[in-house]
């Protein structure tokens, strides 16, 4: 996959540029800023979307900003079924913030039903510092992400080539 350069000029946010209108690009983004928005515009574009995210606080605060436009449904631990088919009904637009550990049990109440999704999983480069003690969820999560056309891995904190595992190569 060839990388796409993208010229802020005087944005600050990404959610500010016509490209991130839609949601992110496929692939791997790079932002090389923090609090740039990249994980606001998954939570506030049009269309559905999964953020994965590491860990519990960050599903929390992914679902707690005051200023996303959809209300972004909480996926991790002891959340039931039922929860999320409620939410499913009561929405149109969907976002779902998820930790790694509860992927696979939201793609299974899913029916595996990927092809009107995005995925976002951001703060990747904490895959790699991760790994060690949690690779099963990781591993899990990185055979799942290509049930999905669209997938965007995202980080201010860009992983060394070297050390990157094979997935991403």
């Amino acid at each position: 996959m060839e990388p796409i350069t993208i010229y802020g000029n005087d944005a600050r946010y990404l959610s500010k540029l016509k490209e991130f209108k839609d949601g992110l690009p496929h692939g791997i983004v790079n932002k090389t800023k923090t609090d740039v928005g990249g994980t606001y515009v998954a939570a506030n574009c049009g269309s559905n979307y999964i953020i994965v995210c590491p860990f519990r606080d960050l599903v929390d605060s992914i679902a707690a900003d005051k200023n996303n436009k959809y209300d972004v449904f909480k996926c991790y631990g002891k959340v039931t079924e039922s929860a999320f088919k409620k939410y499913i009904r009561e929405h149109q637009i969907y976002k779902i913030a998820v930790t790694y550990d509860s992927l696979p049990k939201l793609l299974k109440w899913m029916d595996g039903k990927t092809e009107d999704w995005k995925l976002l999983i951001d703060e990747y480069h904490l895959i790699l510092e991760d790994m060690d003690f949690r690779e099963n969820a990781i591993m899990d999560m990185i055979n799942n992400v290509t049930k999905f056309d669209h997938f965007t891995f995202l980080s201010a904190t860009p992983m060394d080539e070297d050390y990157e595992i094979e997935f991403f190569k």
